[in-house]
């Protein structure tokens, strides 16, 4: 059986102004952009981003969790200063605003972050019963170490944009830093042999914590992941720095109660 041949039809019409409806955008773009064309003037070649956005007003509503939004003197013009991480929160106002990763006095003792999308406050001394607190809108996490021995009674001190507390386990320096998704916690042997295991007692209000199958531990609200402890590496400090990843066992005891172990 064969099929018939037919000729092919006329081409089709061109289209009425009418017809051209332009395409719905996939976000919302109003300010963005100007309903008349408009092609702002490029800035030469290795110009300072700086001096760019000289004379152009910051809109922190909108902006993003990676970028800064600018705009020029009669509105026209807009400008996005571009981060290869994340540096801004957006407040109760919907405002983008600057996380602050530097560290500052607490009005009740010891530190805090000077702003960000959450709280975390380090005690004036690490000693039993004190501890790091973590907070975000969903709940917090309160940590402390939890030593083989005597725990000791250590004065944190600030250099730079790290807070320690010198041998506050036999052996152990405690050091910490703020990013721009929380604080980081540096555990620094100083005489060998070290511990061979490190405990943290950890309490939970409003939040929840599992192991993932990679090592982590989730931090859940409602079942819905809002954080997590990365997975701990361990380093070497001759001089062919050696990397290994330490096995953790989370233990929950009820009650918003967990120990987590560094082995």
């Amino acid at each position: 059986m064969a099929a018939e041949k037919r000729p092919p039809g006329p081409p089709p019409r061109e289209l009425t102004a009418s017809e051209r409806v332009p395409p719905l955008a996939e976000m919302s773009e109003d300010g963005l952009r100007d309903p008349e064309e408009y092609t702002p003037p490029a800035p030469p070649a290795g110009a300072d981003p700086s001096e760019v956005l000289r004379g152009r007003t910051l809109a922190p509503e909108r902006g993003g969790p990676t970028f800064d939004a600018y705009v020029g003197p009669e509105g026209q013009e807009h400008f996005a200063a571009l981060y290869p991480m994340v540096v801004n929160y957006q407040d109760s106002e919907g405002n983008w605003r600057k996380i602050a990763d530097s560290l500052a006095p607490h009005p009740e003792g010891g530190w805090t972050n000077a702003g960000g999308a959450f709280t975390v406050r380090f005690p004036e001394e690490m000693a039993p019963g004190a501890a790091v607190t973590f907070q975000i809108p969903e709940g917090s996490l309160t940590t402390q170490p939890v030593a083989p021995g005597a725990l000791g009674r250590v004065r944190g001190s600030v250099q730079g944009g790290t807070l320690a507390y010198r041998g506050v386990l036999p052996g152990v320096d405690l050091e910490y830093s703020l990013h721009s998704a929380g604080f980081k916690e540096t555990v620094v042997l100083t005489s060998h042999p070290g511990p061979s295991t490190l405990a943290y007692d950890i309490q939970a209000q409003g939040l929840s914590l599992e192991k993932s199958p990679t090592g982590e531990i989730r931090v859940l609200s409602a079942g819905q992941v809002v954080g997590f402890i990365p997975t701990p590496v361990a380093y070497d400090s001759s001089p062919t720095i050696d990397e290994s990843v330490p096995a953790t066992t989370l233990t929950d005891l009820g009650g918003g109660h967990y120990v987590l172990e560094v082995h």
